[in-house]
């Protein structure tokens, strides 16, 4: 791969937090921080145990017990065998300690298909995620590993009673989660769940001094800032509006490393998130809204085969259907059918099939938690405290108690916050997201770019050149075809740098040893207001 891949290892190995014990000779050693907090911890009164979104670990010399928040969302990873263990936000990072870096085809067959990875799958055999609540203690008599995903049970709430709910306990979870200063930002879209948030700050007498939002994207298409601006005004809060300008082919590399391969989108981020670094010490993200209040996914025929207890059709339903031909090498297909990717999928399902909501509670339980939530705190500077009031478990509880087809007119969080915030009715809400899009300059330069990329390696076990370069060189003559590097290309991009992923870390060791680490890391105490 060109240099800049190995340059991005060494802009971003060197600060990721880390922990490694090896059990050798009756003895241990030991790198990396022995006690650790990552994320925000929220404490105090009425704060349940676990609230917050964090990761925190602590090695007394002949045990090493790690905790993450009550819902799961803090990415740490970890890897553990009777002799050694490992612990870190960065998968690359366990794979440098000596994580073994044979491929999970099963977990990927899942992700080149929807974009996300389930359960405490990861890229990796070896490499695992916490489960909500997780806990692992690791010692040379005992690797413990426990979690859980709370599933909710029904309500039985009118729709009125629900939104009313709703209100209270979002109220309720910010207010827990207020600034200590007045040095926040509030990440604004022209949807629902930024505004909503930023309402709530308003009202709770926390007006952020400036909203930001990324405006023309280049991998996307973005028709919301007239809303954001409108809410904005409506608040009297300072807008900006970052444009994405830089080469998506360096967003999407660097995207792949930061997002530790288990994420398909988020690049758009990294404009927004480079102009923030420095300047505010909160950041308000609206994660984790979208989902059960919006009826994400839900369709009648869905819900039809869920009631029939027919997980396996859903299952291939939740999946797109196969492309024809594709850019990646018939060994990489074989060992990742898509019947292999269904049997994952409708194992994952089952564990929500008894919820009120099951298709919702699913999307939440793994796209949001496993993928949506690295563009927060993998892609936003770990230098700021991410918030995210719709993390909270009371919240997500109520609204997971509500049925699904309660929200099959996808207008339950829209009725909400006209209900809380009647004044801002007239403001409407931006139209969804349009399918992925560039213009021919840009989708010449990525082509090109890619191209260089080829040009390093003869070859590659993941992808089939010759279905590749033919289109590749199509999209540079073609204006009308050229927007297909889109999905080749980018597709393309992420298993060639899984693939040659190894061997860019032995080079990262060979040149760039890690240095030592602080003993101790810590992040933040949120205390619960009330």
């Amino acid at each position: 791969m060109p240099a800049e891949t190995l340059d991005f290892l060494k802009q971003m190995l060197p600060h990721e937090p880390y922990f490694h014990v090896k059990h050798v000779d009756g003895g241990f050693e030991t790198r990396g921080a022995t006690s650790g907090l990552l994320g925000h911890e929220i404490q105090g009164p009425g704060a349940r145990t676990g609230e917050g979104l964090f990761a925190k670990w602590q090695w007394n010399g002949e045990a090493l017990h790690v905790q993450v928040d009550e819902c799961g969302f803090y990415p740490l990873y970890y890897y553990a065998t009777p002799t050694e263990c490992a612990i870190s936000p960065s998968i690359p990072m366990l794979l440098l300690l000596g994580a073994p870096s044979e491929l999970d085809y099963a977990a990927i067959s899942v992700f080149m298909r929807i974009g996300w990875f389930l359960g405490t799958d990861t890229p990796y055999k070896a490499i695992r995620a916490f489960l909500p609540d997780g806990n692992l203690t690791w010692s040379p008599k005992r690797i413990l590993a426990t979690g859980a995903v709370p599933l909710a049970k029904p309500s039985h709430l009118s729709r009125s009673e629900g939104i009313d709910g709703y209100i209270e306990l979002f109220r309720a979870a910010l207010r827990r989660r207020l600034p200590k200063d007045d040095d926040f930002t509030v990440l604004l879209t022209g949807g629902r769940d930024s505004r909503h948030q930023l309402y709530e700050l308003c009202l709770a007498g926390h007006k952020p001094t400036a909203a930001y939002s990324v405006g023309e994207y280049i991998l996307g298409s973005n028709d919301e800032m007239e809303q954001a601006a409108a809410v904005a005004q409506a608040t009297q809060v300072q807008h900006f509006i970052i444009n994405q300008i830089q080469s998506p082919f360096a967003l999407e590399i660097r995207k792949n490393f930061a997002t530790n391969f288990c994420a398909n989108e988020h690049s758009w981020l990294w404009p927004l998130a480079d102009h923030l670094r420095g300047k505010f010490t909160t950041i308000y993200d609206g994660l984790g809204g979208s989902i059960f209040d919006r009826g994400f996914q839900l369709t009648e025929r869905r819900l039809d085969l869920l009631d029939a207890g027919r997980l396996h059709e859903l299952a291939n339903d939740l999946m797109p259907k196969e492309l024809p031909r594709s850019p990646l090498s018939h060994s990489l297909r074989t060992q990742c059918p898509r019947e292999l990717a269904i049997s994952r999928l409708t194992e994952e399902l089952r564990i929500h099939i008894d919820t009120p909501n099951p298709i919702d509670s699913f999307l939440f339980w793994t796209r949001t938690r496993r993928s949506s939530v690295l563009s927060s705190y993998r892609v936003l500077d770990a230098s700021h405290t991410v918030i995210c009031p719709f993390i909270d478990l009371a919240l997500v509880n109520h609204l997971a108690s509500l049925p699904g087809r309660m929200m099959l007119d996808h207008n339950f969080h829209d009725d909400t916050i006209h209900r809380a915030f009647p004044q801002y009715v007239h403001i409407p809400f931006g139209p969804k997201g349009g399918p992925l899009q560039m213009s021919w300059k840009q989708a010449r330069r990525l082509t090109v770019e890619l191209s260089a990329l080829l040009a390093t390696r003869p070859g590659s076990q993941f992808v089939r050149y010759s279905f590749l370069i033919p289109r590749m060189l199509r999209c540079l003559v073609d204006k009308n075809y050229s927007e297909t590097i889109l999905w080749i290309g980018l597709y393309s991009l992420y298993f060639l740098q899984l693939e040659t992923l190894p061997e860019k870390l032995r080079q990262f060791s060979r040149q760039s040893p890690l240095a030592p680490a602080p003993k101790a890391i810590s992040s933040h105490l949120h205390q619960a207001k009330t």
